[in-house]
């Protein structure tokens, strides 16, 4: 199935990817390698504190879930002060140096709306939202399946910090996590990915992602693509088809629940099904 890119409450992103084996050379890769990596062990101690769980890719404020937003980074954590603090990005502080990790080096800064930033604090690397609250050991394929990528592009945010794709968590309840039922116990779209705002790729190189397994791959953004645009294989893209370089629809899995499946923890990446 496939499913048109959205855009939400001010923040956009999307982008394409085609495996390919890509070394990490330059200075500048090099460095982002090291800042994806230490955000990753972050990941993983997170995850050993918290009963296997991954963090936490949106906040419930007690009245709704904040899955179509950028988060806060503010220049301080302390627990309890707001629920941005056990956002992922923020969350993640006591087991890295995330601060200096977050930002992708070489990348534009961009500023949401018109008041003063929280910080000086730049977020560019997005989480895959799908594992919000996820146990680490049911993901299916832990050395393929995404964990950290540039969800929105060659761009650093002032202050904020984002997730991509994102569960549809809708509802006031509190339940939220990755079901094939969806995300709270309901059919339809169980997440999404949202319009990319700056140029998919970090270099000649194309983008890094790192997985679950903290496997370091550069992966060519929209270069799986025919004379038309269209994508070949659904497990080398997560976007069906581009237009003038900008994905415009993206592959979607599930029976109950559809989910874009490059990022889905169920997906197995066997399928070379278009």
């Amino acid at each position: 199935m496939l499913t048109k890119v959205i855009g939400t409450a001010g923040v956009v992103a999307v982008a394409g990817v085609l495996f390919s084996a890509g070394s990490l050379q330059s200075d500048r890769s090099g460095e982002n390698a090291l800042r994806l990596l230490e955000l990753g062990r972050a990941i993983k101690l997170y995850a050993n504190d918290y009963d296997g769980l991954m963090p936490l890719a949106q906040v419930h404020t007690g009245k709704t879930w904040t899955w179509n937003r950028l988060h806060d980074l503010p220049e301080t954590r302390t627990v309890g002060e707001s629920p941005h603090f056990s956002y992922w990005a923020n969350a993640l502080r006591p087991y890295g140096d995330v601060r200096w990790a977050l930002a992708i080096d070489g990348a534009t800064s961009e500023r949401m709306g018109t008041t003063e930033p929280v910080s000086d604090l730049r977020g560019g690397w997005t989480y895959n939202g799908l594992l919000h609250a996820f146990a680490a050991s049911q993901v299916a394929v832990p050395d393929r399946l995404p964990l950290l990528w540039m969800g929105y592009g060659k761009i650093n945010f002032e202050a904020k910090s984002g997730a991509n794709p994102v569960l549809s968590c809708m509802m006031p309840v509190p339940e939220c996590a990755f079901s094939e039922k969806g995300p709270q116990g309901m059919p339809g779209m169980g997440g999404a990915l949202m319009v990319m705002r700056h140029e998919p790729n970090l270099d000649d190189e194309g983008a890094p992602f790192l997985s679950v397994d903290l496997v370091l791959t550069h992966l060519v953004l929209g270069g799986n693509v025919d004379e038309e645009g269209k994508v070949r294989h659904r497990n080398s893209d997560p976007y069906a088809q581009y237009s003038g370089g900008k994905p415009m629809t993206y592959w979607t899995c599930g029976e109950s629940a559809r989910y874009p499946c490059f990022f889905s923890p169920s997906n197995d990446f066997r399928s070379d099904l278009p």
